[in-house]
């Protein structure tokens, strides 16, 4: 990792070192850094965090016998023996330590780095952008959703002269997350998909989403280019927030990357015009990704991608599963939108089953929307009504706040909710047909996912174009 000890000791600041062996040298190299005792490697730098269920200071012995090079500790605790050239660091925020130490190892690489934020389409967007400049560049991207405090440093440890730019995404769950991550990542390229209703059991109103999403430009040395929505409500606001080159898209006539002419297929793919001149036929589902792939043109073309060339890695493109993908698995359709769910994704996950034609009843299974605080009742009451306007015919949902959805379902459409989550499932297996079509949401928590019938588990093939 080109890491000294000598490196780490400069970094803590207020870091104590209160223990090291006989063998202890401020030149030795450090080969890694892990907050997982579990999956360390020998060699390598262990950071005990603390978190909601675990503490890792209480990991420590078990680093050291599998052979970590030194811990940082955020408690006093003296371990009787230290092998080979091992130390420990006392400190005040091991999750604050880890940020200052990937901040530092990439600073030791000039290498680009675009970071997305926004309330939906961060990961599907990373990873349409990662795609396209791989036609181009080495790319290292955030793994999966390793988007926050942890797991964006963690992923800045990935960084080596083997890449030649970084894709990253950033989420939050509090005011002043955002910043912190621009902090250690200091973007070149950022992105803002969107403000929406997420997270409002964190924030009290959408401004205060915006705001926060904001952060991104405050840190020094600012982004060079921002890439924005122009349709978004907060656009105004987000563009007197940042001062670099500020690239747009949208529908709206003035964005700098539009889609006009949009139309949708059966199975709810849309096709546009860029610009009102190229054809984009999208292997992607819904209006929500319209907006993906725009931000992610804008993206490629600022990194001298070609429009033609990303026009064409795009029907190769397929999406991480539970981000609105199809499967077929014994005559019946199922669209896995389950990695998570807000009013926003909602809505688009009906804009595309609106879309869709198939033979049969169309069942969604509805889990609750998680952290949206307040306004929790509010949104899971209007999602009943428009789950009634909806082209559904058959309404299952687990969990709590989704009771106020089922009641608020109106017309002949057949409902029924359920608490547990075995329950549901006999319940859908009995109701699905050959023509059906399945549509799965929820919260990554509610893990809607395993509520399709385990029959059809086993005959599920992954097919975009269904």
């Amino acid at each position: 990792m080109e890491l000294r000890v000598a490196e780490i000791l400069k970094l803590t600041g207020e870091g104590t070192l209160c223990q090291r062996s006989r063998r202890f040298s401020l030149e030795t190299e450090i080969k890694g850094i892990s907050t997982d005792s579990r999956k360390l490697k020998r060699g390598e730098l262990f950071i005990a965090l603390k978190g909601w269920k675990f503490d890792g200071n209480e990991f420590v012995s078990d680093a050291f016998k599998k052979g970590a090079v030194g811990a940082i500790v955020s408690k006093s605790k003296l371990y009787s023996t230290l092998r080979s050239s091992q130390f420990l660091i006392r400190v005040p925020d091991t999750l604050r330590i880890l940020g200052d130490i990937a901040r530092h190892y990439k600073g030791k690489f000039k290498i680009p780095l675009v970071a997305i934020t926004g309330s939906c389409g961060k990961t599907t967007t990373k990873e349409i952008i990662s795609a396209f400049l791989s036609a181009k560049f080495r790319v290292l991207n955030t793994e999966g959703n390793y988007n926050n405090l942890v797991g964006l440093p963690l992923t800045l440890f990935n960084i080596s002269d083997e890449y030649d730019v970084a894709v990253v995404e950033m989420g939050m769950s509090q005011a002043g997350e955002i910043r912190r991550l621009a902090e250690i990542a200091r973007p070149d390229v950022a992105v803002i998909t969107n403000i929406a209703k997420a997270h409002l059991g964190f924030f009290d109103s959408l401004e205060d989403i915006a705001k926060a999403k904001a952060e991104i430009f405050e840190t020094f040395p600012h982004p060079k280019i921002s890439i924005l929505n122009r349709d978004d409500k907060f656009f105004p606001y987000l563009t007197s927030k940042t001062k670099g080159e500020i690239i747009t898209f949208g529908v709206n006539k003035k964005s700098n990357f539009r889609a006009e002419g949009i139309t949708f297929d059966s199975t709810g793919r849309a096709s546009f015009y860029l610009n009102g001149k190229m054809k984009v036929r999208m292997p992607l589902h819904g209006k929500g990704n319209i907006y993906n792939v725009l931000a992610s043109f804008a993206v490629a073309s600022s990194m001298g991608i070609g429009i033609e060339e990303a026009v064409s890695i795009l029907s190769e493109i397929e999406l991480l599963s539970g981000r609105t993908y199809f499967y077929k698995a014994g005559g019946v359709s199922i669209l896995d939108d389950t990695y998570n769910a807000n009013p926003s994704s909602f809505l688009n996950l009906l804009g595309i089953i609106e879309k869709i034609k198939i033979e049969g009843k169309k069942i969604l299974v509805f889990g609750d929307m998680l952290e949206l605080g307040k306004v929790a009742k509010k949104e899971h009451i209007k999602a009943g009504k428009l789950i009634s306007d909806s082209s559904f015919d058959v309404l299952i949902t687990v969990g709590q706040e989704t009771e106020f959805t089922v009641k608020n379902v109106c017309g002949n459409k057949k409902a029924w909710h359920f608490s547990d989550k075995d329950a549901a499932k006999k319940k859908i297996a009995s109701l699905l047909k050959k023509g059906d079509l399945l549509a799965l949401k929820g919260s990554r928590a509610m893990e809607m996912e395993k509520m399709i019938p385990d029959e059809l588990k086993k005959l599920m093939t992954r097919k975009i174009n269904c």
